[in-house]
């Protein structure tokens, strides 16, 4: 089939009692393969950021930017929403047996899921799926530091030997 290999990534997540049975996981679409506007602010308005520290002024809309962006990339699920409660018995403050979590419903026509949606999720997998992304966008020095053959660069310079000087 032509296109793009490896279009979509799986994470999976050992976050069940019985994985084997009830596994977590979550379906992204791969975000090295993705135009670099899906990774803005797609909100009317930036977010306004402190000039002296460059953090968001509001980690409200910043967390929901993340949220909103992070959403879109979501193409499938087996999770759980996370921001429900067992019950537990007044008295010995145990949960109760037979107390369930919802399955999150599957994300329709793989055009991600809204900010609220992807809200209900554990901090776990929103960690992932931010980590995926930021990875894609910006890979790290390991990755960078390697050949196309997987093999690292050789060192520019020998060890004792002079730095290169820069002429300009």
């Amino acid at each position: 089939m032509p296109g793009y290999a490896a279009r979509t990534i799986r994470l999976n997540f050992d976050l069940t009692e019985d994985p084997q049975n009830d596994p977590i996981w979550v379906v992204i679409k791969n975000p090295k393969l993705l135009p670099p506007q899906m990774f803005r602010n797609s909100g009317a308005a930036e977010l306004e950021v402190d000039e002296a520290t460059g953090q968001p002024k509001n980690a409200d809309a910043a967390a929901d930017t993340g949220a909103q962006m992070a959403g879109r990339l979501i193409v499938a699920w087996r999770v759980y929403d996370a921001t429900t409660s067992p019950e537990f018995d007044p008295q010995t403050g145990e949960e109760l047996p037979g107390t369930t979590q919802d399955l999150l419903p599957a994300p329709a026509g793989g055009n991600g899921v809204p900010p609220e949606q992807y809200a209900k999720l554990p901090g776990e997998i929103q960690i992932k799926i931010m980590e995926t992304i930021a990875e894609a966008i910006n890979p790290s020095k390991a990755q960078s530091t390697q050949n196309s053959s997987g093999q690292p660069n050789p060192p520019t310079t020998e060890l004792g030997s002079p730095e290169p000087s820069l002429q300009s």
